[in-house]
Formats: structure tokens, C-alpha cells, sequence
């Protein structure tokens, strides 16, 4: 095979990669200076439509890290979302007081260089949505985490009960 024929077997595969959304190997990193720790997952009965997913992501580079997405076998999609308390009003309509706590999609997550975000029950977390099957306390669920520029990160979390605050053992 010659050389050119080479070539444009190479960009014909590129192009078919870029048109079925297929990110290259080179696009496909490992996040450097990632340490994701603390990952779980709620426990989904069979039928569940939803479940979500915790984590505490350290950033030990030298940029910010920027968080964009977020995927796992065990569902169709997953979204990053956060909680936010709606302004609420007194009985007579005057005075502030709490309202209601509602969960809000988010397109990115930053970390700072050096710093930590947590993925927690009330704060951030990832809804994943259309679960394939009921997920068992113990069990071990994968998830990629992706990252602005391509980079990714693939960690094991634990299945924790529904009625957990925190990571399983912690």
C-alpha cells in the first residue's frame, strides 16, 4: 500500500469518526491531575427511572479543570446538576424567608487549580437518567467523567443505599 493511499485511509477514517460523534484516541485522554475520590452511586430498584450519582474531585494540576459531562454504562443519559433554594416569601407576602429547594441542569462544573468540588446530596451531583437495571447497595457502577478539552477520567463507584448522606464506609 502506498503511502498516500495510506493517508487517505487515514482521513477517511478520521471523517467517519467525526461524523458518528466516535471521539479519536487522540481526543480521548486520561485527565491529568485528577483524583476523583468518594464516588457512589444511590441504589435503583428494578423499573427506576432515575438515580444519581456522587463524587469529590480533586484538582492537583496547574489549570482550572473544568467538568462538561458525564457517562455510565448502566444509563441512557447522565446529566451534571446542582440544588437551589427558589425565593420565598412570609405568610403575608412580605417578609423573605426559605423557599423551596429545586434541582437545576448546570453545563460545567469548574475546579480550581489546587482546589476540591463536591458532588453531594443537596449540592451538586449527576442525575442519571433511563437506568438499564435495578442497581444493589454494594454493587460497583462505572462512570467517565469528561472533561473541556477532551481529557477523561473512568472511576468505580459504589452502590449506597437510598436513604445514604454520604459515600458508603464513610
Amino acid at each position: 500500500m502506498s503511502m498516500m493511499h495510506r493517508r487517505t485511509g487515514l482521513a477517511m477514517l478520521a471523517a467517519a469518526f467525526a461524523l458518528t460523534g466516535v471521539p479519536s484516541a487522540s481526543i480521548a485522554q486520561t485527565a491529568p491531575g485528577v483524583n476523583v475520590r468518594q464516588a457512589w452511586v444511590r441504589e435503583a430498584t428494578a423499573g427506576q427511572a432515575s438515580t444519581a450519582a456522587y463524587f469529590t474531585i480533586e484538582n492537583h494540576g496547574s489549570a482550572p479543570l473544568t467538568l462538561v459531562g458525564v457517562s455510565s454504562p448502566v444509563a441512557a443519559t447522565a446529566e451534571l446538576h446542582t440544588m437551589q433554594q427558589t425565593p420565598g416569601r412570609g405568610a403575608m407576602g412580605n417578609a423573605p424567608m426559605g423557599g423551596m429547594m429545586r434541582m437545576a441542569q448546570v453545563d460545567r462544573v469548574v475546579v480550581p487549580v489546587h482546589g476540591t468540588v463536591e458532588f453531594k446530596p443537596g449540592g451538586y451531583h449527576v442525575m442519571l437518567f433511563k437506568v438499564t437495571r435495578a442497581l444493589a447497595t454494594g454493587e460497583d457502577v462505572e462512570l467517565t467523567l469528561r472533561f473541556e478539552g477532551g481529557e477523561t477520567k473512568t472511576v468505580v463507584a459504589v452502590v449506597g443505599s437510598r436513604a445514604a448522606v454520604a459515600a458508603p464506609g464513610q
